[in-house]
């Protein structure tokens, strides 16, 4: 975490969600590094990474009511200058996740959203929401869509893979259990709002 801290510090990132944060003692946030404070949901397993917010406050903008909703799924508000006010949903669906538990987590937690809050939904969803390849992925694409939210994400497209379906944007080689190889292929984490609030995000 504290290489990734000093990345985003270089980076000059003030805000930050990142996924799969494989801390095993939740009670580590919040904690401060290099004026950066960390806030950490608790892992749904071991094998399984959670979610984190590291934020670096400044004169731009002001984070408040930060919430860890649970096992992989935080939220906060983020109140930028001009005053908007944006709920942000921070959350990770691990493959391992077969029965839905932390997209309905997020979905209850977007609901669940203060009345004038802009809704913003951060995250590694493990999905395709363009075509989806199974039950769980149509469920998620429902939910997202009876809620408004589009992928404001849509300007990626595929580095060097003509064959590959969809907006993919990367691909790697892994070696598995037995020896074999197999070839991963994922998008970038999503970044969900209404489409009539896109204009506000840079």
């Amino acid at each position: 975490l504290h290489s990734t801290v000093r990345a985003l510090q270089n980076g000059r990132v003030d805000v930050a969600v990142l996924q799969e944060a494989k801390i095993a003692k939740a009670k580590f946030a919040p904690r401060s590094y290099r004026g950066y404070t960390t806030r950490v949901t608790p892992p749904s397993s071991r094998a399984c990474g959670g979610v984190a917010l590291v934020v670096r406050e400044t004169n731009d903008f002001v984070v408040e009511d930060v919430a860890i909703a649970g096992p992989n799924v935080l939220s906060f508000q983020l109140v930028t200058g001009d005053d908007e006010r944006w709920f942000v949903v921070g959350c990770y669906f691990p493959p391992s996740d077969t029965g839905g538990n932390a997209r309905r987590l997020a979905m209850a937690t977007l609901d669940a959203a203060p009345e004038g809050t802009k809704p913003l939904l951060l995250g590694d969803m493990n999905a395709d929401l363009d075509f989806p390849r199974n039950v769980q992925e149509e469920v998620l694409s429902a939910d997202l869509q009876a809620r408004g939210l589009r992928c404001a994400t849509r300007c990626f497209r595929p580095r060097g893979a003509r064959r590959l379906r969809g907006r993919w944007t990367w691909q790697q080689s892994r070696t598995t259990r037995d020896g074999g190889h197999i070839r991963v292929r994922s998008k970038p984490d999503y970044v969900m709002l209404r489409a009539r609030d896109r204009r506000r995000v840079r």
